[in-house]
């Protein structure tokens, strides 16, 4: 099955595992990439959290969740700090685990420029796709903060995703998507 979500729960598809069911959550991945492309930034806020609450209670008793996020974003309808946001999905993931279900994070995020920070030696406008918020810097100036302060995020979101048994798996989205699945589904045959 399927769930898209936004501020609310977009599209979500029943549990199936036919090829005609397969090839109509391919169309549906395709149409809605393609629609995508015209989207309003303001279309683009989330509320993983409350997304995965109402998740947890439709789904079958021991589901799979499989979860692509670029990292625990602000709600659509407040901004909390970033470690109230964390909580809020830790939450909402534990609420997964106690139905019952089995939950795989895959943390897709551009190593390059989201991790690394690595831009040309002159100023960038910053534009957060969610809220609109803007920032102007100079990337060298701040990149060895930056820096530090994405190493720790990757480690407690490591660490709380062990805490509560769920697969944290980093995906840097350069590698494309066979060097991502690939490894993964090979570790998890030989569980």
């Amino acid at each position: 099955g399927l769930s898209l979500f936004s501020g609310q729960i977009d599209q979500q598809t029943p549990c199936r595992s036919s090829s005609v069911h397969q090839q109509y959550l391919l169309g549906l991945l395709d149409r809605l990439l393609n629609a995508g492309k015209t989207r309003q930034a303001a279309s683009l806020q989330s509320n993983i959290p409350e997304a995965l609450h109402l998740t947890a209670e439709q789904l079958h008793k021991r589901s799979l969740v499989v979860l692509f996020t670029d990292a625990f974003t602000n709600s659509a309808t407040q901004t909390p700090s970033h470690s109230d946001t964390q909580e809020a999905l830790f939450d909402a993931l534990r609420h997964l685990r106690h139905n019952k279900h089995e939950v795989i994070i895959f943390h897709t995020y551009d190593f390059a420029h989201e991790v690394n920070l690595d831009y040309d030696s002159r100023p960038h406008l910053f534009i957060d796709l969610e809220s609109g918020r803007q920032l102007k810097v100079q990337p060298e100036e701040v990149a060895d903060n930056y820096r530090r302060q994405m190493t720790d995020l990757f480690g407690t979101l490591r660490q709380r995703a062990m805490q509560y048994r769920i697969d944290y798996v980093p995906v840097d989205i350069a590698q494309g998507f066979h060097q991502i699945l690939l490894p993964f589904l090979l570790k998890r045959s030989k569980i």
